[in-house]
Parts: structure tokens; sequence; C-alpha cells
């Protein structure tokens, strides 16, 4: 079922799914709320379902229903460095370990490092469908779509996918195995704002 958002956006500015969605669904059911909404375009896909993102946006964006959108916001499984194309399958089984638990955070800590996709696995996804890396950190990765990057002039992030990753993944103590705050650390953090990424790894090692 589908409902408007909450009174803070203007009627009809907003719509919430309310039922099962999967990559065979996905597609139809964002085309049905542009549909309502007479959206003409997608200004900025956002996903993060902690199964199978990938699996979402590559039907999304293969299945020719929607506009392909602008900016892609995608969460990565920093656990695995480039060129390690990590990619988990969507299935119901994992759906129903979490539907059976009231605290969904205990099926989320098991599988902790087989959650999502790689920054590989997103990188080609998104270069296979014209979309460019603007921007990577801890977390997040973002796409923008070759035409838009030109027409705005934005900057797509330079050098190896490898060194991305340990700049903005590894080399961050000690966020990569803690919270990332300083009362975790025996090292002064604020030593990471100028350090490079091979000085990074470093503080890592000793950390």
């Amino acid at each position: 079922q589908t409902s408007p958002g909450a009174s803070r956006w203007p009627t009809g500015s907003v719509e919430l799914h309310i039922g099962y969605v999967s990559p065979r669904n996905i597609s139809g059911i964002a085309k049905a709320s542009m549909d309502r909404m007479a959206a003409t375009g997608v200004s900025l896909l956002k996903v993060d379902v902690d199964h199978a993102d990938c699996s979402f946006v590559a039907s999304l964006l293969s299945s020719g229903e929607i506009p392909r959108p602008k900016f892609m916001s995608v969460e990565y499984q920093r656990a695995f460095p480039p060129p390690i194309r990590y990619r988990e399958h969507f299935r119901d089984d994992v759906l129903d370990d979490y539907a059976i638990v009231e605290d969904a955070s205990i099926v989320f800590g098991l599988r902790r490092h087989w959650i999502g996709c790689s920054m590989q696995a997103w990188q080609e996804l998104a270069a296979w469908h014209g979309y460019l890396l603007l921007w990577a950190d801890p977390f997040d990765l973002v796409f923008g779509r070759r035409d838009i990057v030109e027409q705005l002039g934005l900057e797509q992030l330079q050098g190896d996918l490898f060194d991305i990753w340990l700049e903005v993944a590894h080399c961050r103590p000690p966020g990569r195995q803690r919270d990332g705050l300083q009362i975790d650390a025996n090292l002064d953090l604020r030593r990471l704002a100028e350090a490079g990424p091979r000085e990074r790894c470093d503080l890592a090692l000793r950390w």
C-alpha cells in the first residue's frame, strides 16, 4: 500500500511504500510511484537496505522503467579492498531471519562483513551504466551520471581505486575497528588530518 508522507512535506511530494520489496519488483514500485506523482526524472537515488543493495540498484538501472538518476548515494562493504568484487545476492531467507527477531541488530551483527557490495563491485556497476565516482567516505559512495557531471563541471575522484579505498576506508584508525572516537585511540587522531593514504596505513598498524 502507499500513503502520503508526513505533513511537513507538500501533499503528493512524498510516498511511503509499505510492503514486500525485492530486486524483482523494485522497478515496478518506483515507476508506479513516479507515475502517481507525475515525476519526469530522478535527481538522487539513495540506497541503504543492508541487504544486496547493488542488486536493487542494478534492477532499477537495467529495467528501463524509470529514468536514470542524476546522482546515486550508496552504502558499500568496506571490508573488501579493490580489486575484490564482492556482491551479496538477494535472498528471501535472509529477510526471514530479520523478521523473526525483535531486535534486527542481532541478525545484522552476525552478518556485518557479508552485507552489501564492495567498492569495486559498485564502481563496475556504476561505470557500466555511465556513472562516475565523485565521493567516497568510510561508509558511502556518491556517483554522478556522466552527462550531468560534465554539464555541472564536477570532478570525479582521481587515482587508483585501491588507493582511494586505503585512504577513506582502511587507513582510518581507529574507526575501522571501533567507533572512531578519540577516547578509544592510543594516538592523536589529529595526525590524520594531514596524513596521506600510505601514512594512514602506518598509523593504523601502530594503533
